[in-house]
């Protein structure tokens, strides 16, 4: 066996080890650019759920919070586990309560979304975590 034999084998070794290194660095940079996606569309889901906690709370919900709020429920069903979206949509039953009630409920219902605040952060926390 000659020196270019040996040569061309090592440098076979020596660029197939750095096209599986590159690889798996292109690999790690699409998980966390996935990762770093996923965390985006749903810190906007918490975003909206804490405006709509917010108005429903105070009673100061419009039409148009109301919305965003649904559209936000709608896109929970696929960026959170079921748990999550049927806590979203038991959120929006709720505050249809808040809407309809009589004075006397209305006070107790808008107590309960205050209440219910630091609950919908813990849950929340899980899901909004990058790394």
């Amino acid at each position: 066996m000659e020196w270019t034999d040996i040569v061309t084998a090592l440098s076979t070794l020596v660029f197939g080890g750095a096209a599986t290194y590159l690889a798996r660095q292109q690999w790690l940079t699409s998980e966390r650019t996935t990762k770093i996606d996923l965390f985006e569309l749903r810190y906007g889901v918490f975003l909206e759920t804490l405006a709509y906690l917010s108005a429903s709370g105070t009673g100061q919900l419009t039409a148009e919070g109301r919305n965003k709020f649904l559209d936000a429920v709608v896109k929970s069903r696929f960026l959170f586990p079921k748990k999550i979206h049927d806590y979203l949509e038991q959120l929006h039953k709720d505050s249809a309560l808040v809407r309809t009630a009589l004075t006397p409920d209305k006070a107790r219902v808008i107590q309960l979304h205050w209440d219910e605040y630091g609950e919908f952060t813990q849950r929340f926390t899980k899901y909004l975590e990058v790394y």
